[in-house]
């Protein structure tokens, strides 16, 4: 599947580097019209703007890759199967960072009870490891997949009914998969407040009849570079830089290291 030998520089860098490892940001969204491709487009942009060498594991049902009008022949199921080299399954975005397609073998992935410590280490054992693997799909195969103390990242919207069904995958992520970390970040808002009202309603549902304790990951607001960005098939910084968007974005994926996230370092197993 990848290359089993450990890169020695990786290992000397990871052993000094103060976030070694790689980082696995776990993203859902309840339903469809909350902008989750989108963002999940927006944020992985954001990590390779930083500096980070990111990837996408695609599990969505419309990809990423879709949504900047990349084509991708092969699936995960391809490399897990061993049919397919690392480099024949994946695609680099003009922004810098790489999409996996997993529609098919994420599922199956799961499906088969497969050790995900295993998958996650792949990514540092390449010659070019990565340092951030962004993992979206559905609820129950992302949750799945997300140790039960880290965050799992809800998309939602500030309208009742996507707060409804937010609720009600936090609800089975809870308990199918015994999640007890979860992280909601409002998209679409008119303005701040208007996300923290939305939040805290769901918080406190949550919190009320779950148990559950929520983490605000913030809220993002209506722009037209978004809009712009999509129909270019770029992300906001390839098709608006200046745009308050970008910054936005910026600002969220600065945030995510303090979050409660997985980290697989090679020298620690």
């Amino acid at each position: 599947m990848f290359d089993s030998a450990t890169d020695q520089a990786t290992g000397l860098r990871e052993m000094f580097d103060h976030s070694p490892g790689l980082t696995v940001l776990p993203m859902v969204a309840a339903r469809k019209g909350m902008g989750f491709r989108s963002l999940v487009t927006n944020i992985a942009a954001g990590f390779a703007k930083s500096g980070q060498r990111a990837i996408v594991i695609d599990a969505c049902t419309s990809g990423v890759a879709q949504n900047l009008g990349l084509r991708i022949p092969h699936d995960l199921s391809n490399l897990l199967s061993g049919e397919r080299e690392f480099g024949d399954v994946v695609v680099q975005a003009p922004e810098g960072f790489h999409i996996l397609r997993a529609q098919k073998g994420l599922p199956e992935f799961v499906a088969a009870s497969s050790d995900p410590v295993e998958l996650f280490l792949g990514f540092r054992r390449l010659e070019e490891p990565f340092d951030v693997a962004i993992l979206a799909g559905a609820v129950a195969e992302i949750a799945a997949m997300t140790r039960n103390q880290e965050d799992l990242l809800f998309v939602t919207t500030p309208e009742g009914e996507a707060l409804t069904a937010t609720y009600a995958e936090i609800k089975h992520a809870s308990a199918d998969h015994e999640q007890q970390a979860f992280r909601v970040l409002v998209n679409r808002v008119d303005d701040e407040r208007e996300g923290l009202v939305a939040f805290n309603r769901l918080a406190e549902t949550a919190r009320k009849f779950l148990g559950v304790s929520i983490e605000y990951a913030g809220s993002i607001p209506r722009d037209a570079a978004f809009v712009v960005a999509d129909r270019a098939q770029r992300s906001v910084y390839g098709a608006a830089s200046a745009s308050n968007a970008a910054t936005r974005i910026s600002r969220l994926v600065q945030s995510t290291q303090a979050w409660r996230l997985g980290r697989y370092v090679l020298n620690e197993v």
